[in-house]
């Protein structure tokens, strides 16, 4: 969103852009992010090696199963007797900058780009909310909006609409 927004980028540079359960808007990062950077921390400290006691740590931050499979997913299992589970994302960085992800350059006004976009929303997410609609209209005014019976992680709890949308839209369907 920021790319496109910015000013410094010529305008042919993207073609069109899918956002993906996020507002540009200013506001601190949900606790859940939080939570589950602590229970991928506390999977590497504990240096387990199965993937069912990794899934009980998860389970303890999260309740939905298809969020915890995701979560999971974000995991490098063992491949050796010698190997422990481990994160595939750098969970050290990420921690560090947690508190600065739920930043976003401009404010309402500030910025606008014309091009194709299309928003996808999770309805039981709480990350793109309904007073957040007209500021994202602003920002986006030639946009789609798209609306999944799900909840943040829409690509992973309904994968092949999705897909399928994703799809369409990339081939101006």
């Amino acid at each position: 969103m920021a790319l496109a927004l910015n000013p410094a980028v010529p305008p042919s540079t993207l073609h069109s852009i899918i956002i993906l359960d996020i507002s540009p808007v200013r506001a601190p990062l949900a606790d859940e992010f939080f939570s589950y950077i602590k229970a991928i921390k506390q999977i590497e400290k504990m240096k387990l090696r199965d993937e069912e006691e990794a899934a009980r740590i998860f389970q303890e931050h999260e309740k939905d199963p298809r969020v915890v499979q995701f979560l999971l997913s974000s995991m490098n299992m063992p491949q050796s007797e010698k190997d422990y589970i481990t994160a595939r994302i750098p969970v050290g960085i990420i921690s560090e900058a947690m508190h600065e992800m739920g930043s976003f350059p401009y404010a309402p006004g500030e910025a606008k780009w014309d091009g194709k976009t299309m928003i996808l929303k999770g309805k039981n997410s709480e990350f793109i909310k309904v007073h957040y609609y007209q500021d994202i209209k602003d920002f986006f005014p030639n946009m789609r909006y798209e609306t999944f019976d799900t909840g943040h992680f829409i690509h992973a709890e309904q994968p092949e609409k999705f897909k399928t949308l994703v799809k369409s839209f990339i081939l101006n369907k």
